[in-house]
């Protein structure tokens, strides 16, 4: 493995000056012939360390070990055997936590999570659609200025409907925002019309979604608004 990066049966048998069937033998459990890896007519490829071989990808290894074992040669019983014992266990459902933004999810289960949420109107879904942008690695809200101003779910429940003017200036577009934002993992950003930057968290312990600019030490809160 210092020399070549692999396990060489060949080589091995010639530094040994054995042949390759007593090398494997005495190698016993610290090789197995991973089935993905061999190549025809090459009766000594494929060997892998254990360590490589009973990590990764378990369960796909465990049902290549098993298809051959069944249907090519019963020796690799041997790895289903170690697989068996490697396997993770499989996870609850109550065990199982998607987090909002990652990337592996498909959009189509965001936006149904969006227009439950925001109870948005079937006319509009469709239309209100979410886009994710790799270049970038943000996701995107379209059309979401078609919300109308007297939507309770975007303005009332989730929105800032008891903000102040400056705040309510921003306020058709905040929903989505935060929404959009929240699926990048980060706060929200607003540039005012006198060109302040200004940053919206939630406040759990108040209920009140706070507005104000960042800071080295975090955020300095110039505005608490009911968020309810």
């Amino acid at each position: 493995m210092d020399r070549l990066g692999k396990v060489d049966i060949l080589y091995m048998s010639q530094l040994t000056d054995t042949t390759p069937e007593k090398v494997i033998a005495d190698l016993g459990d610290e090789i197995f012939r991973d089935p993905a890896k061999v190549k025809d007519n090459d009766p000594y490829s494929g060997y892998t360390e254990s360590s490589e071989y009973l990590s990764g990808n378990i369960r796909d290894k465990l049902r290549i070990a098993r298809d051959h074992a069944e249907h090519i040669d019963s020796s690799y019983n041997k790895n289903v055997e170690a697989l068996m014992k490697v396997v993770p266990k499989d996870l609850e459902a109550s065990e199982i936590e998607v987090r909002l933004g990652a990337t592996w999810l498909d959009k189509k289960y965001i936006e149904q999570f969006m227009y439950e949420t925001f109870e948005t109107p079937r006319y509009l879904r469709g239309q209100i659609e979410i886009s994710y942008v790799p270049y970038t690695a943000k996701w995107q809200v379209s059309h979401k200025s078609m919300v109308r101003y007297n939507d309770v779910a975007a303005f009332t429940t989730y929105g800032t409907d008891r903000a102040s003017d400056d705040v309510k200036e921003v306020a058709k577009d905040m929903a989505a925002e935060q929404f959009a934002e929240l699926t990048h993992q980060r706060m929200p950003v607003f540039e005012m019309p006198n060109g302040d930057i200004l940053y919206a968290r939630y406040n759990r312990d108040k209920d009140t979604l706070d507005v104000g600019t960042a800071t080295n030490a975090g955020m300095a809160v110039q505005h608490h608004s009911p968020y309810c």
